[in-house]
């Protein structure tokens, strides 16, 4: 009789040993059952739902000038500042569940390695994190698309930079709830301490120290992040993140020692050339014309707006048609006092050009007058005179009485105004007359060519 045959169910196994090739298998699927577990069961649906709610919440309550594709990387940096810290607070809450629960001899006793464990417990909150701002990231990408369509893509490595930030608060939280005394007060504690360290970073501006912060509310319309940013990002956050997890897991101290050369290697660059990092996108600010009286220019990156900008540049070209030196030419870019969208573009002197801004609804908030905005984006450099001394008094009349040819559009004290009534007391013919003169007297800064009305 076979004595080992006997003592052997029929399709029974042997356990696997130490060195067993099934071994690792083993361990990978025991890790995969804990990672489900945690995902579903542990504090990852918590954060991505606080963290997703506070996000989308964030992203409508504020005014965020979605533009192009540069705005909405910029965008998506600047809620780290509502991420990050819900993060480490999440992150910080797990590290301190086995004190709390008073099982870390237990867990210490299983055998599974440190790092496997801090994985296990991190993993599943910094992914909760990463899919509410992917969401995010979406809805942004969403709102963009109306304005942006025409020109560029979304800018995926930005993103890769900011999720890897992400994992840099992850670790920075789980570092403090591993060796503080757990307690309710630490989670908030460490959230808090997370803003002001943001807040402290965006405090620096446009400095050099100011690029190592993980949020920017720098804004950068018209101009390209060049390639090697993102890349400098992801080392220096990445290279924090795997040190402070070495810090808790690894046997070795000296280890550190690599993920940090790893992360000043990303900082170098970064410290080095800010003023680098971002530069004019030319190919986006080349105006796209069309039309001829008027002819109406916008950047190639917002040609998809036309349709939206179109209707209050050919009214505004109504009320003066006639005029012979009344704007025939309207460009998108030129703000005030010289300052340009985008490229380095000199301030056009040309009597027969006229520049706007495109408003962006985000800019309003709730505002839900957008239409009023846009045709006041018009008028305003059409009606402004071109000097910022010897401006008559009256000046700013002329432009209530160009609002108040949109029906509704006239605020009751502002019919009041005596240019405002000359104005309208005027034939066709006599107002052709007299804004000929006025255009003139605008672009040259020449007070003594027009009269008041």
């Amino acid at each position: 009789m076979n004595t080992a045959a006997s003592e052997s169910p029929v399709g029974s196994r042997e356990p696997a040993g130490p060195g067993h090739p099934g071994d690792a298998g083993r361990k990978i699927s025991l890790t995969g059952t804990v990672l489900r577990t945690e995902i579903r069961r542990g504090v990852a649906p918590w954060t991505f739902a606080v963290c997703l709610t506070a996000l989308l919440i964030a992203v409508f309550g504020g005014r965020y000038s979605l533009m192009d594709w540069p705005g909405t990387a910029q965008a998506s940096r600047g809620l780290l500042v509502v991420l990050g810290p819900l993060l480490a607070g999440a992150a910080c809450w797990q590290a301190g569940r086995e004190r709390r629960r008073r099982t870390r001899e237990l867990v210490d006793s299983a055998p599974r390695s440190a790092l496997r464990r801090v994985v296990c417990a991190l993993l599943p909150v910094w992914l909760a994190a990463v899919a509410a701002h992917l969401v995010t990231w979406v809805v942004l990408v969403a709102l963009t698309w109306p304005s942006a369509s025409a020109y560029g893509h979304p800018l995926v490595a930005p993103m890769a930079a900011d999720l890897t930030a992400a994992a840099a608060f992850a670790a920075g939280g789980h570092l403090l709830g591993w060796y503080l005394p757990s307690s309710w007060a630490l989670t908030p504690g460490t959230a808090v301490g997370a803003y002001g360290v943001l807040w402290l970073g965006e405090a620096r501006g446009r400095s050099a120290l100011g690029q190592l912060s993980p949020a920017s509310f720098e804004l950068h319309n018209g101009q390209l992040l060049v390639w090697w940013a993102s890349v400098a990002h992801m080392a220096w956050f990445g290279g924090l993140a795997a040190a402070m997890l070495l810090i808790v897991t690894a046997r070795r101290t000296w280890l550190v020692a690599l993920p940090l050369a790893v992360a000043v290697a990303g900082a170098v660059p970064l410290l080095a050339w800010p003023e680098k990092m971002w530069l004019p996108d030319r190919s986006a600010s080349a105006l796209v014309c069309e039309g001829e009286r008027p002819v109406i220019c916008l950047r190639q990156a917002h040609a998809s707006r036309r349709d939206t900008v179109e209707g209050p540049i050919r009214w505004a070209y109504g009320l003066f048609e006639g005029a012979p030196t009344a704007p025939v030419r309207f460009e998108e870019g030129r703000l005030a006092a010289g300052r340009t969208w985008g490229a380095d573009l000199e301030p056009g002197s040309d009597p027969a050009i006229s520049h706007f801004t495109l408003v962006n609804p985000g800019d309003l908030g709730s505002d839900k007058r957008l239409g009023y905005f846009q045709r006041d984006a018009v008028l305003q450099d059409l009606i402004t005179w071109e000097c910022e001394r010897n401006v008559p008094s009256w000046a700013h009349e002329v432009l209530f009485w160009a609002h108040g040819q949109w029906p509704g559009d006239m605020e009751e004290q502002w019919r009041d105004g005596p240019v405002v009534k000359a104005l309208e007391a005027m034939t066709a013919k006599e107002r052709r007359a007299w804004f000929t003169d006025y255009f003139a007297a605008a672009r040259t800064c020449d007070r003594e060519r027009v009269d008041r009305p």
